[in-house]
């Protein structure tokens, strides 16, 4: 009964959110199978493969980086987990150096706190390690979690913005950081789904506008959903 309805339901929830992601506009799609076991996992996988071939690109926050590679993933989202502890800043790195050698997909670093880091940096972000990884050649992006400080995101791209795209969760802050830093390209899903719809979709404009360097027409567009962005933050 259980298969029986994950394949009835969710197969078709995991459909529509694919179908959505590409009419809103997204170029890619970041995945996690959390709370889903191995066969559910590989399932949800493989209909995500069969709506995104050709229309959107796949990512994924955590898995089976082997067989997610192998299905045509392009990259995978690595963040530090939060129940680790670590003595040193090198352990630290080790542990994202693991992760990202054990594949060849792109890796994007995840810029969330975790407390036991605030050792290294208050922010609880691992500032030193990131610099660090910025120079692999795997290591493409950072994503800049959408309740960050916005000093926190300076500093950040005061250190990477030069070696990694930078990917803003926080509409309140990508105009600014656009502004005076280069590779503030894009955004998360979550967050851009909440700002609009297929048949406004602001967040997509916003973000097609601050790339080209059009800083006033995108304030244009940040101020028709400044509504939304207010409820959210």
């Amino acid at each position: 009964m259980r298969s029986a309805s994950w394949s009835t339901r969710r197969s078709a929830s995991v459909r529509l959110d694919i179908r959505h992601a590409i009419k809103q506009g997204f170029s890619s799609c970041t995945v996690s199978a959390n709370g889903a076991n191995a066969e559910q996992a590989k399932r949800m996988w493989e209909l995500i493969r069969e709506e995104s071939v050709g229309r959107i690109g796949m990512g994924a926050l955590g898995g089976d980086l082997a067989y997610l590679e192998k299905i045509g993933c392009a990259y995978t989202m690595i963040g530090y987990p939060r129940g680790a502890k670590a003595e040193t800043e090198d352990q630290v790195y080790a542990q994202f150096r693991k992760i990202i050698d054990s594949t060849s997909m792109a890796a994007v670093l995840y810029g969330s706190p975790v407390e036991s880091l605030r050792r290294f940096h208050p922010s609880g972000i691992p500032l030193n390690v990131f610099d660090r990884l910025a120079d692999h050649p795997n290591v493409v992006g950072i994503k800049l979690t959408h309740p960050m400080r916005v000093a926190t995101a300076f500093e950040i791209c005061e250190r990477l913005s030069n070696r990694l795209i930078m990917g803003s969760c926080n509409f309140d802050h990508i105009p600014v950081l656009a502004k005076n830093y280069k590779n503030v390209r894009w955004s998360g899903l979550w967050i851009t789904d909440a700002l609009q719809s297929p048949e406004r979709p602001y967040a997509v404009e916003m973000m097609d506008l601050v790339i080209k360097g059009r800083m006033a027409e995108a304030m244009k567009v940040y101020w028709q959903m400044q509504p939304l962005i207010q409820g959210i933050y």
